[in-house]
């Protein structure tokens, strides 16, 4: 059948107008795994596949009604009779700190405060390491179709010096912006003080289509890490598109991303660059999904995005043979699921950057053989309710994700848009998870081999180096370069004071150990024990674990 480009946009309009009437409590569904165990653990506990569990953050009108639910059997102090001292226990134990509804159900607006207030001691410094965050959230309904929701944090911390050292070097907090130094105390150390805003308005006109757009991070995949898509680096802008039929959801991504390492202009903004990224997940049987992801980084001399990207379909190699494939960097990826029994799945992505099976085959180590793979499983309510378990195996060759300039790489904010690590590593990351009632338990182990560069060298580690500087054609090896070996794990035990914004108070040991076979000066041996206790209010990832 031929479907024109008018009929495609008379059948959009026609189904924008079949407005659906499902809505949740919930205008925002956190990206943070701690706040949704629970609640996966439901999603999961199908014997067939329900949702298209992959493309995170959830949809609220999808899932919201699974998380009130569940919080729904937590709360406290359901007797107590005087108005204002119920609203005064519930909004500190229970509910938003303050929500207005309109009486009609028309709409709806919540407000609360936001902290991560902890504070320690590092065995890798001197100073006290702390973190002081502030902030406040704002979400609300319109109608049973629109959502929106912000949140503002400011924040002033200093970190194991590991993670000191990290910023410093890469200018940037992990996955929470440009930061400014500053020395509270002239006996302490230095400090930095950043700030970043998420938000965005979604818009659900019927069951088929749901369309966002806001400023934030996007996650794809089952696993702790992702090879195709991460929330490793810092927010951006975007547009996204979800389309929801039959065994199929397609997602439509347009981002807008900054290349820190490019040209700082006068007024202090950074080069522009354009990923643009299609995922099609399909439920192929009851219990096998398996999805098809495809993204180009996209730069040019005018910094502004090619309308050919623009299209809305899958498969972007012709576009890019057609407009010149110097200008952009298309990757493709592949990512599966097989649910074994209810509540228990194995997963595994592949990404492709570059890839000549005559070449592989050939043995010889070519440069341009840039992949990268993860296998894993994942089960919840694990021999006892409340035990989730997870370990999985990650893998990328040297190069992979980069490109012949930083600008065109996989990379934002000099991070990593996929793997932490970036490239030409082997990882190994285990989480044993456990959560009573409001109690909870986490603890992350990771092991990983890494071939590293020196100051003069590019064997293939770093996203944003460009791999015309490559050592070698031939004989490249994963784990080229400087070997070296870094162990991490994390431990926090606690008690979520309220469910309803996964406000918890944690005692955690964080133990990393980095030991690089030759040390220069950007690599040194290291071993750090930080021990801390804080409250906060976990909605996004923070990861330290690198």
């Amino acid at each position: 059948m031929n479907f024109s480009s008018k009929s495609f946009i008379l059948w959009m309009a026609c189904s924008l107008l079949l407005v659906h009437s499902v809505w949740s409590q919930r205008p925002f569904v956190p990206l943070n795994p701690s706040a949704l165990q629970e609640t996966e653990a439901v999603l999961y506990s199908k014997e067939d596949i329900q949702l298209h569990t992959a493309i995170k953050p959830y949809n609220t009108f999808e899932v919201g009604h699974v998380m009130d639910s569940i919080h729904q059997g937590k709360r406290f102090g359901k007797d107590i009779d005087k108005k204002f001292k119920r609203w005064l226990y519930n909004a500190f134990l229970n509910d938003h700190f303050l929500e207005v509804k309109d009486k009609n159900d028309k709409y709806s607006l919540i407000l609360n405060p936001l902290l991560d207030i902890r504070a320690g001691t590092s065995t890798d410094l001197d100073a006290l390491p702390y973190n002081n965050t502030r902030g406040i959230q704002i979400m609300g309904r319109i109608g049973k179709t629109m959502t929106f929701y912000t949140d503002v944090y400011e924040n002033q911390a200093r970190f194991p010096n590991y993670v000191n050292q990290f910023v410093n070097e890469q200018l940037v907090v992990p996955g929470q912006g440009f930061p400014k130094e500053f020395d509270p105390l002239t006996s302490s150390g230095t400090a930095f003080d950043f700030s970043y805003v998420n938000g965005h308005v979604t818009f659900q006109p019927n069951e088929f289509f749901n369309f966002e757009f806001g400023n934030g991070k996007n996650f794809i995949g089952e696993g702790h890490r992702s090879l195709l898509m991460s929330d490793v680096g810092f927010n951006y802008p975007y547009l996204k598109i979800r389309t929801s039929f039959w065994k199929l959801n397609y997602v439509n991504l347009y981002a807008q991303m900054r290349d820190i390492r490019g040209t700082s202009y006068s007024d202090a903004t950074f080069d522009k660059k354009y990923v643009v990224s299609h995922y099609l997940s399909i439920n192929a049987t009851k219990k096998f999904n398996i999805g098809l992801f495809e993204t180009i980084v996209y730069q040019d001399s005018t910094q502004t995005l090619d309308l050919s990207y623009l299209n809305p379909f899958i498969l972007y190699r012709p576009i890019e043979f057609a407009i010149g494939s110097r200008s952009g960097n298309v990757l493709m990826g592949f990512n599966m699921s097989y649910k074994v029994r209810p509540k228990q799945i194995i997963y595994s992505q592949i990404m492709i950057d570059e890839f000549k099976f005559d070449e592989v085959f050939k043995g010889d180590g070519w440069w341009a053989n840039k992949f990268a793979i993860q296998l894993g499983v994942k089960s919840y309510d694990s021999f006892v309710p409340g035990l989730k378990l997870q370990t999985e195996l990650n893998f990328a060759r040297p190069y992979t994700y980069s490109h012949r300039t930083s600008g065109r790489s996989f990379g934002h904010y000099n991070q990593p848009l996929a793997h932490i690590l970036g490239a030409n590593f082997i990882e190994s990351v285990s989480i044993i998870g456990y959560q009573k009632g409001r109690w909870f338990g986490n603890m992350e182990i990771m092991y990983a081999l890494q071939g590293l560069d020196d100051e003069t060298t590019n064997y293939g580690s770093d996203v944003f180096l460009s791999y015309d500087t490559r050592e070698n054609n031939y004989g490249n090896e994963t784990l080229q370069g400087i070997k070296s070996r870094t162990f991490y794990t994390d431990l926090r035990l606690g008690y979520i004071i309220n469910p309803r914004t996964n406000l918890r108070a944690e005692l955690g040991l964080t133990y990393r150990s980095f030991n690089p076979e030759l040390e220069t000066a950007t690599l040194q041996k290291s071993n750090t024990a930080y021990i801390h206790f804080g409250i906060t209010t976990a909605l996004n990832n923070k990861y330290y674990d690198f």
